[in-house]
């Protein structure tokens, strides 16, 4: 099957780009803050979107992409297969960061390199921002972590309380945009 990867607009994604959408996960381990530093423990569940909560993420989606949010979507066989989706505005102390809000490939298409392209050709849109780094409050599934420390992210060095609040369990996450 051929993927192409392009820019998302209001065009190639609508209220029903992710009605076939897998957003599954089978979590085992996750990493966890202890007083010694990082640890992995066991944590086993799955995180898995209904058909209701994709059309809700879509909704929300469209909106944003209305709103000046944007990012790149992978198309493969005529449906969305994975995609990034950036915040609008630059964030962080000196105005350097745009966050990464969102970042899936589905289920069936992932181990194939697909994230990677997706993130890589995500880069330029990120770049014409402004922004010197991109900002992720990134799941801490033992999987997760790994595929975004493979792409060159590490430990935020600004820690943003907002997102912490809201997603506590979450690893704040870094990539700068001035190497390479």
């Amino acid at each position: 099957m051929d993927i192409i990867i392009e820019k998302l607009t209001t065009k190639n994604f609508t209220a029903h780009s992710l009605d076939d959408f897998r957003r599954r996960q089978q979590v085992t381990e996750v990493w966890r803050r202890t007083e010694n530093g990082m640890k992995l423990v066991r944590q086993p569940f799955i995180d898995d979107w209904d058909p209701e909560l994709c059309r809700n993420v879509a909704a929300r989606m469209l909106g944003n992409l209305e709103r000046g949010y944007f990012g790149t979507g992978a198309f493969g066989g005529g449906k969305l297969i994975g995609w990034t989706f950036y915040g609008s505005e630059l964030i962080g102390e000196r105005q350097n960061y745009v966050e990464l809000h969102m970042f899936h490939v589905s289920e069936p298409y992932r181990g194939m390199g697909i994230g990677r392209r997706l993130f890589e050709a995500s880069l330029p849109l990120v770049r014409e921002t402004g922004a010197q780094r991109i900002f992720i409050s990134a799941h801490s599934a033992k999987e997760s972590q790994a595929a975004y420390r493979a792409l060159g992210c590490v430990p935020a060095r600004e820690f943003f309380r907002e997102a912490a609040e809201s997603e506590p369990f979450d690893i704040q996450l870094e990539f700068d945009l001035t190497k390479g």
